[in-house]
């Protein structure tokens, strides 16, 4: 609400900022001219600098947060991967995309229930914590996320996968990823699932993946079964299902001057997701803060945060 009165009424917004104290990520648009600059001329993308403005204050604070997580991981023996865009960085800049505001993981559903029980008793900063989240765009979409409690614009998504009950080969992969995305569909349709409480949803979910995708069937580690993407999160990228020796066993990668776990073959987990994944993107954006106003507290928050950890 504030901000569409800031949109609709500049002079009066103005005053509102001055007033309260805001400031607007979204000032940080000079970076991204600065990259959309790179990319015109055909700089190598591999090369560009890391975000220098408020946006790089964000990055740092969710680093810590994802060290706090490859902490709480290692001390119970759980396993966790970079994913998505976070993965990318990683492989393509050795660190965050100077673009990027968030981070992206993945855990197997069986270590990633058990992470929500073991969290807060194992993490090291009372006002770091572990909760599920639910879409607002789209209810039938939900996950964990990590946040701080003072400082709500930091977070990591950290999204489940599952085993499948065999190794399959490229068509029947195919096929079963047609047959996933169909039910991911079903599900967005599916109004009815919006009314659900979020346990409600996230044991309908994981009924239907037993159900409809796992079919029941008995799942033998020793095998190496298949991997997918699990159900529960609404990704754009075009790539559900993996095979076993696609993720495991995971290996540590470069990010910010830290190891942290990634996926067994990155390259082809990148390409399957974002095809030359060297080339500049279509489009070049923040993508969760460009439209955030944070109010100086919390930025003030932000500043100890990091230099306390950092």
């Amino acid at each position: 609400m504030l901000e569409e009165i800031l949109c609709l009424y500049p002079k009066l917004g103005r005053k509102i900022v001055k007033i309260l104290n805001l400031k607007f990520p979204r000032r940080e648009q000079k970076y991204i001219k600065r990259y959309l600059c790179a990319q015109q001329n055909h700089e190598d993308i591999t090369k560009l600098p890391p975000n220098t403005g408020f946006i790089r204050d964000i990055q740092l604070g969710n680093l810590i947060l994802l060290k706090e997580l490859d902490y709480i991981c290692h001390v119970h023996n759980l396993k966790y991967w970079l994913v998505a865009g976070t993965l990318l960085g990683a492989i393509r800049h050795k660190g965050f995309i100077p673009w990027d505001d968030d981070i992206d993981t993945g855990m197997i559903r069986e270590e990633y229930e058990k992470l929500l029980q073991i969290f807060d008793s194992t993490c090291r900063n009372k006002d770091i914590f572990l909760d599920y989240v639910r879409s607002r765009h789209n209810p039938c979409m939900y996950w964990y996320k990590i946040k701080h409690r003072k400082i709500p614009f930091l977070f990591i998504d950290i999204f489940p996968f599952d085993f499948y009950h065999s190794q399959l080969n490229l068509k029947e992969q195919a096929c079963l990823n047609e047959k996933i995305v169909q039910i991911r569909e079903d599900l967005d349709k599916n109004k009815a699932l919006f009314k659900l409480t979020s346990q409600e949803l996230y044991q309908y979910i994981k009924n239907l993946t037993d159900n409809t995708i796992r079919e029941h069937k008995v799942i033998n580690i020793n095998e190496k079964p298949d991997v997918f993407w699990s159900i529960d999160f609404a990704h754009i990228l075009k790539k559900w299902v993996f095979s076993y020796e696609n993720i495991f066993p995971l290996k540590e990668v470069e990010f910010e001057g830290y190891k942290f776990n990634t996926v067994s073959d990155p390259e082809m987990f990148l390409k399957s997701q974002y095809g030359n994944y060297l080339n500049y993107p279509d489009k070049i954006e923040f993508a969760h803060c460009k439209r955030v106003i944070i109010p100086k507290k919390e930025q003030n928050e932000l500043y100890q945060f990091i230099k306390e950890y950092i």
